[in-house]
């Protein structure tokens, strides 16, 4: 799972659901080390994708980091903040808003659910679609309480969690659209990035996984190839 955690791998969320809905994310699934661990792995869910937002300035490069102080919690994303000159902060996610607001940091990531739910907007108002990562959720049984039922109830938990994985990501999507809508009503300047523009990241996101995730790589080329 730590494979994820990887810069700029998925170029939309669209992206990730035409691996994981694969072989690739059966695999995950189905995985010996859950199995070892009397787990096994049911459907995925949505974590939606992740961006940099501030109170500070609009983040159009990479470079633009410089001088901010942002609240990450990942490898990769503290040494990209580290590599553009900004200062990278791993504070409590419940502190963040008071932190933005006080001026401890100027800023975090996240994805757009949480950017509003948390008020994080109100406090934050330039926010940057990189999307620098899409982490799924796996939901996880207990393996010998499936293997406990009956083979037609195990069925049928196996098509519910099926079916309800797709309406949780359908859902997701309509709950980023309507954060979305909420933070420009509120006034928040959103930057989409060019092509140009989101190939820089790109590019300084491949140098950062083969030094932080190198250890993760043949589970990355599953991911993207």
């Amino acid at each position: 799972m730590k494979a994820f955690q990887a810069l700029y791998l998925f170029e939309d969320e669209d992206s990730i659901w035409e691996v994981l809905n694969g072989p690739v994310g059966e695999e995950f699934l189905n995985s010996p080390m859950l199995a070892a661990n009397n787990m096994q792995g049911l459907c995925w869910f949505s974590g939606g994708s992740r961006n940099f937002y501030n109170n500070k300035k609009e983040i159009t490069k990479p470079e633009d980091m410089k001088g901010l102080k942002l609240r990450v919690n990942t490898d990769s994303m503290i040494k990209q903040v580290e590599l553009n000159g900004g200062t990278p902060l791993n504070i409590a996610y419940n502190d963040i808003y008071e932190s933005i607001k006080s001026g401890m940091i100027d800023g975090a990531e996240n994805n757009w659910p949480s950017y509003i739910s948390t008020g994080h907007y109100e406090v934050a108002k330039y926010i940057t679609l990189d999307r620098h990562t899409c982490l799924p959720e796996m939901i996880i049984a207990s393996k010998s309480a499936l293997e406990s039922m009956s083979e037609k109830d195990r069925e049928i938990v196996m098509e519910c969690a099926k079916k309800i994985s797709e309406q949780q990501i359908e859902a997701f999507k309509e709950y980023d659209e309507k954060a979305i809508h909420e933070a420009r009503e509120a006034g928040c300047i959103i930057t989409e990035l060019t092509a140009e523009q989101s190939a820089a990241f790109q590019k300084q996101g491949e140098e950062i996984n083969a030094e932080v995730s190198g250890k993760y790589a043949k589970v990355i080329r599953k991911l993207i190839e």
